[in-house]
């Protein structure tokens, strides 16, 4: 039976994560690790999966809707890239980023509490060298678990 995650309101009841955030924490996990780690890593895999896996194909999709299409009205592909017009790029990479930022929250319960208690070991134990970008990411998403 699949578990359905629900977006609720912040309080000290939920923690607060935008897709970039999972995103970023998924680059960082995936190295290995071994045993309550790992199984750390792979309850925070279920928990987060679905909104993670929706990143992908959505970014995908309004990248298509703004390009430009061929004469059977399927994106077009110059160079390994989506032909969008320059009038429509802003507003897409806008569309886009308003997706990847907006933050998904997730109630903390006996259950889940302990596996976002967890990441925030893992992450702290494990930490690898980070890009700017990663690393202004990695400490908002510290921030957040820390208020756990």
């Amino acid at each position: 039976m699949a578990k359905e995650k629900k977006v609720v309101a912040s309080s000290a009841d939920t923690v607060k994560l935008s897709r970039v955030e999972l995103e970023t924490v998924m680059s960082l996990l995936n190295t290995p690790l071994h045993g309550s780690d790992a199984r750390t890593r792979n309850r925070f895999i279920e928990l987060t999966g679905k909104e993670y896996h929706e990143i992908f194909p959505t970014r995908q999709s309004i990248l298509e809707e703004a390009s430009d299409k061929d004469e059977n009205g399927k994106a077009k592909i110059e160079n390994g890239m989506y032909a969008i017009p320059v009038d429509k790029q802003e507003a897409t990479q806008a569309k886009i980023k308003s997706f990847l930022e907006e933050k998904i929250a997730y109630a903390l319960d006996k259950k889940t509490k302990p596996v976002f208690v967890g990441i925030r070991a893992i992450l702290e134990k494990h930490a690898k060298p980070m890009s700017i970008g990663e690393g202004k990411i990695y400490d908002e998403l510290m921030s957040e678990l820390e208020s756990i």
